[in-house]
């Protein structure tokens, strides 16, 4: 064999070698972004996890806290996802929903009702979409429910029970 030869073999060898080599470490570092990703979601979300106790605002300015309007209990699913279950304390209907978060401090629920007690009987479903806003205080964690009908549904707060 000539030079021309062992060098034209050589630049092929290389070539495929770099190939792999590179197709691996992108493999590599997109799978460890993931993970970090997954990482951050995960402990930026699962925080929220929790019993919480739900208030109304009188008049949609502030919570009436003198009373306690529903219990409701928060879920970590995956990602940026949670789900949420809330029952009303006086009627003891419930509505269950998943938390689309947007962001660390803002979300989109869907949800609704599951069980229903009061006349008349629902005989359709009663669903809809709720915008969340979480205020990290500290040790406390708020939740302020805001239902895209305002009228429908109003506001509410709900406030983690340590």
């Amino acid at each position: 064999m000539d030079g021309n030869t062992v060098t034209i073999i050589w630049t092929v060898i290389g070539t495929a070698a770099g190939a792999i080599i590179g197709f691996g470490l992108n493999y590599l570092t997109m799978r460890i972004g993931e993970r970090r990703v997954a990482t951050k979601q995960r402990n930026t979300f699962k925080r929220m996890e929790g019993n919480y106790n739900g208030y109304v605002f009188s008049n949609n300015h502030a919570p009436d806290r003198t009373q306690i309007a529903s219990n409701a209990r928060v879920t970590y699913l995956k990602e940026n996802r949670l789900e949420i279950a809330v029952t009303e304390t006086g009627e003891k209907n419930v509505w269950t929903g998943e938390v689309l978060m947007t962001g660390e401090f803002t979300g989109t629920i869907v949800w609704r009702y599951t069980t229903w007690h009061q006349t008349p009987s629902l005989d359709w479903d009663i669903t809809g979409r709720k915008s969340c806003f979480v205020v990290y205080d500290g040790k406390r964690i708020l939740i302020h429910l805001m239902d895209h009908e305002p009228t429908k549904f109003g506001k509410e707060l709900l406030e983690r029970v340590v």
